[in-house]
Formats: structure tokens, C-alpha cells, sequence
């Protein structure tokens, strides 16, 4: 789907661009992607009047690029942490702090990570911190008293894993589950770039949470079973509208147009990327050394040795569903029967966002 210039009104579709000397892509024959087409013409009719997210207030577009794009804002801001939350967690990190302290010290200092600090957070995000402290301490069974510590607070309720190196906790009052790993720098390092990313790249923050919220709808967002993590995905987004040749030549404004960077993100990682052959890096791609299992390989930008995505062992099914979507929401934007054409007050990011999904109960 080619991108809506600042000077025009229609959009058009086109498919996306093919990036720099090394081409990483393997574009569907035109016969296959029209039949595909066929096969998904009709989903717009799971689409929604009023979701939850949808601002009933606001003024509602009658082009339907616009309207998805307005969506995409209201999932943005109705997803955004509320003062209580903010408040809340900030309780927390002060009673973690607090209990360091009691356990270390002066020796010991705590950094919130992941996406609570760089406010990427959904709803139902667990808060992850972690401990800077000194190594020997953490041998002789420091982390088990720092355990105990917190559980003699009658705050919430503990569990060492992954023999001690992480511990968990249930808080008592909400269930909310706080990650407590040590000395966990990568953690630190992780989380500066998705600031630095939320701060400089525009639309980054508003086409990430879009993802992360369609990725935990469907069950495919945690690591531990298979799904594809914040931070891979965070590194996919950023590959993405780095290498976006039109947000590149300045010939499009990518706030205007983050519906159709929507639905291109989808077409390039679930039909057009070459995972076989290439690696994701954070700003482009590099051939792999031999030849793998077609899951995709995501780079670490802070390790190139890490790839972030050796885990991901559903991405299969996670680029089945990113295609899904891309074909779900192109008949939605584009089609022009009459029988399919959604209400004005229908929701198109409803389409493939489920608002009755728990993360927004």
C-alpha cells in the first residue's frame, strides 16, 4: 500500500518499495496476492460499531483512511497509563526501592526497565526492575533475603525463578506481577533505546503500542511461549520506518499516514521479508551466514551476537496473522462494493483488534 503524499487526498495502493542494494524480499506474484484478496473479502464485516477505544466524541471521518488512522490515535491515547496507574506504579518502585535498601543498603540501587520506564506500558504490562548490586552479595543468597524482605512487608507474595536469577512478585492488593532481575545491564540498555527510539523517530510510540496491542490480543506476545517480544518487535518497527524509502525522501508525513504504515508493516513482515535469508537489524538488513528454519532473526542493536528472537518458535503463526491483517484491513480501506461498505460509525480497526479481549476489561 503506497503511502498518502501531504499534497494528495486519495490514496492509492501500490506495493511496497523494494530497500537499498541488498534486497531482502520475495514479492508475491500479483495473481497470488489478488486471490488472497478474494480469500479475505468480506472480514470487514466483523467490524465494530463503537469499540471501546473509539472517542465517540470526536468528530468521525467519512474517508475511511482517515477514519482508521483517527482510530489508530484514539487506541493510542484510550491505551495510555492514567494518572492512578502512573501513581500507582510509582508506589511500587518506591517500596521496591525501599526494601533494597533494607536488604543492601547503600550498596544497592534499583532501575525501573521495560516498558514502564519508557512508557510503552499496556494495561496489564507487568513492571520489570532490576537491581544493581554487588555480584559476591547475590552468591551468598542475597536475593533470597531480598525475598523474604517482601514477603514480611505483607505486600505481595514471591517466587524465585530461573534458579534466582529473576524474581517475581505477586502484589496482594491488584495482582499486578513485578520482574526483579540483578544486575541485568542489557535490561538498562534495552530500555534507553526504545526512549531514544519513542523520541526521535516519529509515529514510533503510536505504530508500536498498535502492534503490541494486536500481538497480545492473539496470545503471541510472550517469549516464554513462543511469541514475539517487545523489544524484537520494538527493533522490527524501528527497522521499518528507518528504511521506509517514502518517510525517507520526505514525501509523506508519517503522522498522517500511520493507518497505511499499519498495513504496510503487515505486508512487509508477513508476506514480503525473506526470513530464511536475512537478518533484522535496527536499521537494515544483513545476509545470514548459512541457512536456517524460516523464523525470523532479529538483531540486537547493543549485541549483534543476541538475536532476540531465537525463541519466537510461533512465528509461523504470528506471520500468518500479520498477512491476515494486512488483507483484512486493504479490503476494508479499499473495496468498493457497495454490500461491504461498513457504516459510518463502524470501527475498521475493529476488524482485527477484539475490543472484548481482557487487556481491556
Amino acid at each position: 500500500m503506497k503511502p498518502v503524499p501531504e499534497n494528495e487526498t486519495q490514496p492509492r495502493l501500490k506495493n511496497t518499495a523494494k530497500l537499498g542494494a541488498f534486497v531482502p524480499f520475495e514479492e508475491e506474484p500479483v495473481e497470488e496476492h489478488e486471490r488472497k484478496r478474494e480469500v479475505f473479502l468480506g472480514l470487514g464485516k466483523l467490524m465494530k460499531t463503537f469499540p471501546v477505544w473509539q472517542n465517540k466524541k470526536g468528530f468521525v471521518p467519512r474517508n475511511r483512511f482517515d477514519k482508521l488512522n483517527k482510530e489508530l490515535y484514539d487506541l493510542f491515547f484510550y491505551l495510555a497509563p492514567t494518572r492512578e496507574e502512573t501513581a500507582y506504579k510509582e508506589k511500587v518502585t518506591r517500596m521496591l526501592r525501599a526494601a533494597a535498601a533494607k536488604t543492601w543498603g547503600k550498596d544497592a540501587t534499583l532501575e525501573t526497565v521495560g516498558s514502564v520506564r519508557t512508557k510503552t506500558d499496556l494495561p496489564t504490562s507487568n513492571i520489570n526492575i532490576t537491581v544493581l548490586c554487588d555480584k559476591a552479595a547475590l552468591e551468598k543468597g542475597e536475593a533470597e533475603r531480598f525475598a523474604e524482605t517482601l514477603a514480611k512487608s505483607g505486600t505481595a507474595e514471591t517466587n524465585l525463578l530461573h534458579g534466582g536469577t529473576v524474581l517475581q512478585c505477586i502484589l496482594q492488593d491488584t495482582g499486578l506481577s513485578v520482574e526483579i532481575t540483578f544486575n541485568n545491564r542489557a535490561a538498562i540498555d534495552e530500555a534507553e533505546k526504545i526512549e531514544e527510539w519513542t523520541k526521535k523517530t516519529p509515529s514510533f510510540p503510536e505504530l508500536f503500542i498498535a502492534l503490541k496491542t494486536f500481538l497480545k490480543t492473539r496470545r503471541a506476545n510472550e517469549t516464554a511461549s513462543g511469541g514475539l517480544g517487545s523489544y524484537a518487535l520494538a527493533v522490527m518497527v524501528k527497522n521499518f520506518l528507518s528504511l521506509h524509502p517514502k518517510i525517507q525522501a520526505r514525501e509523506i508525513a508519517p503522522k498522517k499516514n500511520l493507518c497505511v504504515l499499519l498495513v504496510e508493516f503487515f505486508e512487509l513482515f508477513g508476506i514480503n521479508l525473506n526470513t530464511r535469508d536475512v537478518v533484522v537489524t535496527e536499521s537494515g538488513y544483513e545476509k545470514r551466514k548459512e541457512a536456517t528454519q524460516p523464523r525470523i532473526a532479529v538483531m540486537s542493536p547493543t549485541d549483534p551476537e543476541l538475536d532476540l528472537t531465537k525463541n519466537t518458535f510461533l512465528w509461523h503463526h504470528i506471520r500468518s496473522v500479520f498477512e491476515n491483517a494486512h488483507y483484512t484491513l486493504v479490503d476494508a480501506l479499499v473495496s468498493n462494493a457497495t454490500e461491504r461498505n461498513p457504516p459510518e460509525t463502524a470501527s475498521i480497526l475493529s476488524a482485527i483488534i477484539d475490543d472484548t479481549d481482557p487487556l481491556f476489561s
